[in-house]
């Protein structure tokens, strides 16, 4: 049986929308949404946050959920997305002390994911290398818009 990890990146600092990570829908933090469905989803062994966000941390911590505290130097605008996962991955297969054969990435900024999707896309695996999820959206977004002075 292939040992499965989802990991969230989740950083502090966003320029576009500030604290989009903890804005409320339905009354929870964006960044839970998909947290709970990993961890309702059967076939993830391991759900871990990574983050340098303080109220991330303290709210995952509060839920129970994994943290893997970011270091400075893959917090910033320059940080890569890429050393961030790895970085999770490693320190989580030290923590627990597996080694995972499938990753999970999860955004701290979306909520459209749920463990029936997870479920669905952990199985294309079995014929695939990756599966990424694909959308269609108005892309309007009234925060996006440009005024002019």
């Amino acid at each position: 049986m292939k040992k499965i990890i989802a990991i969230q990146t989740a950083r502090a600092g966003s320029k576009s929308v500030k604290k989009k990570n903890l804005i409320r829908i339905n009354g929870t933090p964006i960044f839970l949404h998909s947290l709970k469905s990993a961890i309702d989803c059967k076939m993830i062994n391991r759900v871990v946050c990574s983050t340098n966000d303080k109220e991330i941390i303290r709210l995952s911590r509060k839920y129970k959920y994994n943290i893997i505290e970011r270091p400075k130097f893959l917090s910033g605008d320059r940080a890569s997305h890429f050393d961030t996962i790895k970085h999770a991955l490693l320190e989580s297969e030290k923590k627990s002390q597996h080694k995972f054969d499938i990753v999970i990435l999860l955004l701290g900024n979306v909520v459209g994911v749920n463990s029936k999707v997870l479920s669905q896309a952990i199985r294309k695996l079995k014929h695939n290398d990756s599966v990424v999820s694909v959308s269609k959206f108005n892309m309007f977004n009234p925060i996006r818009a440009f005024y002019i002075n």
